[in-house]
């Protein structure tokens, strides 16, 4: 079955107007239809083939051609799948396929209100714009593809638009709530053997205040719910003003969120802010992060960028997987994960676990004009471990980093697998008689076999990590390394610290530094113009009082 020539444009209706095939559907089922590309739907909310869903929907073997433009929650089948009343209800597409262009725009002239009360969000995906239910629903996507081309954009001063190539933003709670008053597990989503081919960009916003997030299937999960992602395919380049990312643009607020045998093949670029080949931000959560036998093949350019990760405050386990494309920014980046911390309402115990992971890919630290940053930091796994405020652990176990790291910003950590480890203190929270935190950082059974060539004012180099410090008085680190491999660093700089092993322990860290069966073969090559203010040490460059 077809539908031809139905063209649809309630952009300047004061009485409906939506766009889509069926104002709402509940309780259907449809398949076995094509959409044409002479067909075209405009409105506020505009999905093709309705613009609201609100109960069961089974959705097999349909494919949109048709091109779908709104100012509020657009999708090239579902504009708004809004909150369900029945329970056990469940949305699934199957084997379907979206062509269309999908187009979200609002200018300051446009005084309409979104569906709900929703105001300030925008959201563009190729199948559904904006999920939103405080029940428990079950969505599927099984084998289903995105080809159409995702745009947002905007000339006004606030808000924030969510681009995904499959959905645009997932709420399981009102927009504005400080914290998730569900009581349910909220959306649990399953995609399975899927993949996004079709282009996203969410940087055309004349006006900077206006942020984007854009991702390859999901442009953001707020609030409880579950996402899992197997077998399933990122090809196509990504962009975003604030984040972006091959998977999913960003969680909030106790989502948990699984990957297993995935891959991104698409180049993710972000104009400020994170940037990752799977997942761009993490927040707020106390849940874990789970990436498993996955790969990432894209080029990552972004301030916070990670080939799998940007900026992440949450556990994570990270485990068979690989990075082999190339990263790049002027903030903290690394192989696998950009910055990683704890936030205040984080697991107080968080752990972040890598094991039988990989990266070879190319990654370069670079100075910018518009530097946002105090600091900079670049690992080959790792760009920048921030403990925020409570005891956590890392755990590198059996990793292997055969990369290139080229660096050359005015100060920096560059580390092979970590670029800083580090502990943020904030006196007003944590006062000098708060107590002893304990953090552990442990690098077990790994390998490292690689080029590093650094050009810098001032900066410390470890073949293994780059920087340890702490501006808290009773942070007690511990530190064990155990690496083999061969390397070699080239450090040309106006005052550097470089150590085959660590590059600086700050002299306000109390450290117990363990490093056991390391055999690391190469050279350190050192050029400094101030030689009085540098320093080379084949295990560690420079270590404080305070450390054993």
């Amino acid at each position: 079955h077809s539908i031809k020539g139905l063209k649809i444009n309630n952009t300047n209706n004061r009485g409906y107007n939506h766009a889509g095939l069926f104002c709402s559907l509940k309780n259907a089922i449809v398949e076995n239809l094509v959409i044409d590309s002479s067909c075209s739907f405009t409105g506020n909310t505009a999905g093709a083939l309705t613009v609201i869903a609100s109960g069961s929907l089974d959705i097999k073997s349909i494919t949109n051609n048709a091109y779908v433009n709104g100012s509020g929650f657009v999708g090239g089948f579902i504009g708004y799948l809004r909150e369900m009343e029945e329970v056990n209800t469940s949305v699934t597409f199957d084997r379907c396929v979206n062509h269309g262009t999908i187009v979200v725009w609002d200018n300051e002239g446009d005084k309409r209100e979104n569906m709900d009360g929703f105001e300030g969000l925008y959201c563009c995906a190729g199948f559904v714009g904006l999920i939103h239910s405080d029940s428990d629903v079950k969505v599927l996507f099984l084998s289903s593809i995105n080809y159409g081309t995702l745009t947002g954009k905007s000339n006004k001063e606030e808000g924030i638009a969510y681009l995904g190539g499959l959905i645009g933003a997932i709420y399981n709670d009102k927009m504005g709530d400080e914290y998730c008053q569900s009581d349910g597990d909220g959306i649990d989503l399953i995609v399975k053997n899927c993949s996004n081919n079709g282009n996203v960009n969410g940087n055309n916003n004349e006006n900077s205040l206006f942020t984007s997030v854009s991702a390859g299937f999901i442009g953001m999960q707020y609030c409880n719910g579950h996402i899992t992602i197997v077998d399933s395919v990122n090809s196509a380049s990504v962009e975003g003003n604030t984040g972006a990312s091959g998977f999913l643009g960003g969680a909030q607020f106790n989502g948990d969120v699984s990957f297993i045998n995935c891959q991104n093949d698409g180049t993710i670029s972000v104009t400020q802010r994170y940037s990752a080949g799977f997942v761009g931000g993490t927040y707020y959560s106390k849940k874990e992060l789970v990436i498993s036998d996955c790969r990432n093949n894209g080029h990552i350019l972004g301030d916070i960028s990670g080939g799998f990760v940007g900026i992440c405050y949450s556990s994570v386990k990270i485990t068979q997987s690989k990075n082999s494309g190339s990263v790049k920014g002027d903030g903290h980046i690394g192989g696998f994960i950009g910055m990683t911390g704890l936030s205040e309402t984080s697991s107080n115990n968080m752990e972040l676990t890598m094991e039988n992971c990989h990266n070879n890919g190319t990654l370069e630290l670079v100075s910018s004009s518009e530097d946002p940053f105090d600091e900079h930091s670049v690992g080959g796994l790792l760009g920048y471990i921030s403990f925020l405020h409570f005891d956590g652990g890392v755990n590198i176990i059996n990793c292997m980093e055969t990369g290139t790291i080229k660096s050359v910003p005015d100060e920096g950590s560059i580390g092979g697998m970590i670029g800083k480890v580090g502990f943020e203190y904030d006196p007003q929270n944590y006062p000098d008689d708060y107590g002893i935190i304990s953090n552990k950082v442990e690098i077990a059974s790994s390998f490292v076999s690689h080029m590093m060539n650094v050009n810098c004012t001032k900066c410390s180099v470890g073949g293994v990590i780059g920087t340890i410090s702490s501006e808290y008085p009773y942070l007690t680190n511990a530190i064990d390394v155990s690496v083999m491999g061969d390397q070699e660093i080239h450090v040309e700089c106006n005052g550097c610290v470089v150590g085959g092993v660590i590059g600086i322990i700050n002299d306000t860290v109390r450290a117990l530094v363990t490093i056991s069966d390391t055999t690391l073969n190469g050279s350190l090559d050192v050029t400094s113009d101030k030689m009085d203010h540098s320093a080379t040490g084949g295990f560690i460059g420079s270590a404080a009082n305070n450390s054993d």
